[in-house]
Formats: C-alpha cells, structure tokens, sequence
C-alpha cells in the first residue's frame, strides 16, 4: 500500500465577507489529472504524513503550510474486476491518505507549478464536486461540516474496478 499526504488549504470567517474558503486547483499530472483538488501527494521514506503535507504544499502551491489540523485518514480499495461486489476478499488496499486543513503564511497566495494548475478560491457552499475525484466528493463535505479542532475521523473507500465509482464507505471516528 502507497502512503500520501493531502492538504486542503482554507480561509476563515475574517476573509471575503464572513465566508469560509477552500483553494483548489487542476492537477496536472498523474492520479485526478484534469481535476480540481487540495495540494500533495506521496510520503517518502522516513518522512511523517505532516512533513510530507508540507513538503507537497511548498513544490506544488510554492506557500508554506503555518496552521494546520489533520482532519482524516483515509484507505483506499480497489475491487478486482469480474470479482464479486463488497467481498472484501477482493479488494487491495492502494493508498492511505492523511489529510489535513490548513492555512498558508499570512500574504502569501498559492500559485501554478509543474504539478498543479492556477489556484481558485471557492466558498464551502459552492465547491464544484463533479470536477473532483469521486471519493473527494463524499470526503470533503465530511471534513468541512466538522470542526477542524476537535472532529477527525478516519475512512475506508472502496472503489470499483478501474476506480470508476464509489462503491462504499465506511467512517470511523479518529483515535
């Protein structure tokens, strides 16, 4: 199983009229290429899911990650094909995700690079999920609704084969 690291950055209440903001943007490489998305991507050898938060923030939005919370843990599966519907001796585990909310320095705006397209801010009410992995649609509205200081929770995802469609989640709360 591949380990990774996602970081949705957000703005509070003080910003744009008392509204709460996410920035996402159109990856540009590998797994959701073409999709709206938060900044990461895999954990290197030794390197905590924070630090590789971090890490995936400054390469990809060129901004440094000063408040955060991880939020969830999420666990992803893939069913075989031709294999039977939620038998879970037919689904790998592919990735384990640790995903935070945070914020980036004070004046400083995530820009494009390499990996990620042009940073948009979007309202917490007006989230464009159809533009966004399946799974992200169902996880996301989960981490918004909660308070980022107290609520975590970890997740199982578990995806058809080819990962065309959720099939099936499973939530915990965070220990």
């Amino acid at each position: 199983m591949k380990l990774a690291a996602l970081c949705y950055l957000t703005r509070g209440t003080i910003h744009l009229g008392g509204r709460n903001l996410i920035c996402l943007a159109r990856k540009k490489k590998k797994i959701g290429a073409g999709l709206l998305n938060g900044y990461g991507g895999h954990i290197e050898k030794g390197e905590s899911p924070l630090n590789a938060a971090r890490r995936e923030l400054r390469e990809e939005a060129m901004v440094t990650l000063v408040r955060r919370n991880k939020v969830a843990c999420v666990t992803f599966f893939e069913r075989a094909p031709a294999t039977p519907y939620r038998d879970l001796a037919h689904y790998d585990a592919q990735w384990e995700v640790h995903i935070f909310i945070g914020q980036s320095e004070f004046g400083k705006e995530p820009k494009e690079t390499d990996e990620m397209g042009i940073p948009e801010w979007f309202s917490f009410d007006s989230i464009p999920y159809k533009e966004m992995l399946p799974a992200d649609r169902y996880i996301l509205p989960l981490i918004l609704a909660g308070d980022f200081h107290t609520f975590s929770f970890e997740a199982d995802v578990y995806y058809s084969p080819w990962k065309k469609e959720v099939e099936w989640i499973t939530i915990r709360p965070f220990n």
